[in-house]
């Protein structure tokens, strides 16, 4: 087709086009005076598009209309539950919420009209029939009128030349919209301010910075052996098992004895029991009769405390001058290992 050709076709187009937005609401007009000729109270659904001639993928606005006499009797308009498509192929893009106006009836009375208002759009060129929209009146089904439309194809461009982008087309956001775009970044910002002030508070809490004192100098310390024998002298010498004080007489050898050993082999005897003390001596620089001598005094004194083991007069000196022997037969050469005096 040459180019005189298209150019011929478009302007018919464009005529047509013109001519048929201004005829579109003939068919609803028709229908209407039909309805008021009929029954001037009868109820009476209309649809009008804006247009009856779009372009492809293009937007209109159907309207759907649906009048009745308030004189005529009560019933309740049943709208119809629209799905993505209507007939005709129309694809329904939004659909607004029912409006109550007041008007004017044919012959003159005041009557209540339900409106509403569906964007529709369609993606098939050609021309298209629409079927008229059905709503029950209380137990009646009323159709409104039918309607046609025009779908065009965009016009061609010039040969050898890209064509523009389409025009940009401005929507609005519902305020649903709008909350589900910034509910995030307002979640978002109060965590961080919940955080902040959790931080702040924490750092108003805290304990205040006190610098550490240098340690005083360390007071000289007596032998270990020194300090077990004075102990053990004074058990010794004040012989409370004379007194009936049998078993805190041989418990406070047995803790002497256990004293030593942590202070001078290191060895934590305090919280141990004999048992545990005779597998780990092992470890230690003792000889077998040194060995001997610790058991025998730990094991008299448990006899004595969680036995109830009734000693003879023998064994509370015993226990004291074994204890005393087992401490100067491992005395140190050189007295390294020291602690504090109690």
């Amino acid at each position: 087709m040459s180019n005189r050709s298209c150019n011929f076709l478009i302007a018919v187009v464009d005529f047509i086009r013109r001519r048929t937005e201004a005829i579109a609401l003939l068919p609803v007009l028709f229908w209407m005076l039909a309805s008021g000729v009929n029954g001037a109270n009868a109820q009476v659904i209309s649809m009008a598009l804006d247009t009856n001639v779009i372009a492809l993928g293009d937007q209109t606005t159907l309207t759907i209309a649906a009048s009745r006499n308030p004189m005529n009797g009560a019933g309740t308009f049943i709208w119809p539950a629209w799905k993505d498509t209507l007939s005709g192929g129309l694809e329904i893009i939004e659909a607004q919420d029912l409006d109550t106006v007041a008007m004017e009836l044919p012959n003159g009375d005041a009557g209540i009209q339900l409106i509403q208002k569906l964007t529709v759009t369609h993606w098939d060129s050609g021309f298209h029939a629409i079927a008229p929209i059905e709503v029950t009146w209380n137990e009646e089904t009323l159709k409104s009128n039918p309607l046609s439309i025009q779908v065009l194809m965009p016009q061609p461009g010039k040969s050898g030349e890209i064509a523009g982008h389409a025009p940009l087309r401005l929507t609005s956001w519902s305020w649903q919209e709008r909350m589900q775009q910034w509910l995030p970044w307002f979640i978002l910002l109060l965590a961080m301010i919940g955080i902040g002030l959790w931080v702040h508070r924490k750092w108003k809490q805290r304990e205040p910075f006190v610098p550490k004192e240098k340690p005083s100098p360390r007071i000289p310390l007596e032998p270990a052996h020194v300090i077990a024998l004075r102990t053990l002298e004074g058990i010794q010498r004040d012989a409370i098992w004379k007194k009936g004080q049998v078993k805190a007489h041989h418990a406070a050898a047995s803790e002497a004895l256990r004293l030593y050993l942590e202070h001078r082999f290191d060895f934590p005897a305090l919280e141990r029991s004999t048992a545990e003390i005779k597998r780990g001596i092992n470890q230690l620089p003792l000889r077998n009769h040194e060995m001997e001598t610790l058991i025998e005094v730990l094991t008299l004194a448990d006899l004595v405390k969680f036995a109830k083991l009734t000693p003879e007069t023998a064994d509370h000196q015993r226990i004291v001058s074994r204890s005393i022997g087992f401490v100067e037969n491992t005395i140190p050469s050189k007295e390294a290992n020291e602690t504090e005096a109690p």
